[in-house]
């Protein structure tokens, strides 16, 4: 009976300690990789202006678009920047990046020649190593505040 009962013990530990033994990424991987990548598509995009690269390289080509005035897919974004005169393009200027597993928000100022500067935020869900889907909120930024707090 003893024999049967340790037996019974050691199938249910290892039945149940499996799943958890199966998983090999260290608390707070996924969080980094999606910081990471994140980081890299925006500093190649929109700092060093290397558009049809990073966009080939980071965007899933069935990427979701959740901005009304956006279409969805790779393509789409591709379009949309190789459609702005490279002088026109929008300078940004880098807040911060918060990560939480696969999503990841980018705070910005945006500048683009002829029009007022914008608070930006961008939110990405990261996939595979790739990004798969995007929201983004758009804030003019005013001439006076009623609080002396920046908005970066």
């Amino acid at each position: 009976m003893r024999k049967m009962l340790t037996a019974a013990l050691f199938v249910f530990a290892t039945a149940t300690a499996w799943p958890f033994a199966a998983q090999t990424a260290e608390p707070g991987a996924e969080t980094t990789d999606t910081k990471a990548i994140v980081e890299a598509f925006f500093d190649q995009v929109f700092v060093r202006g290397d558009i049809r690269p990073g966009i080939e390289r980071y965007l899933a080509e069935d990427y979701i678009q959740h901005n009304p005035l956006a279409a969805d897919g790779r393509d789409a974004v591709l379009k949309f920047f190789e459609s702005i005169p490279a002088d026109k393009l929008p300078k940004v200027t880098l807040a911060r990046i918060i990560a939480e597993g696969d999503l990841a928000a980018v705070h910005y100022r945006s500048e683009s020649p002829g029009r007022p500067p914008f608070a930006v935020v961008d939110i990405f869900r990261v996939q595979d190593g790739k990004i798969v889907e995007h929201w983004d909120v758009v804030q003019p930024i005013p001439l006076t505040s009623a609080n002396p707090h920046p908005m970066f």
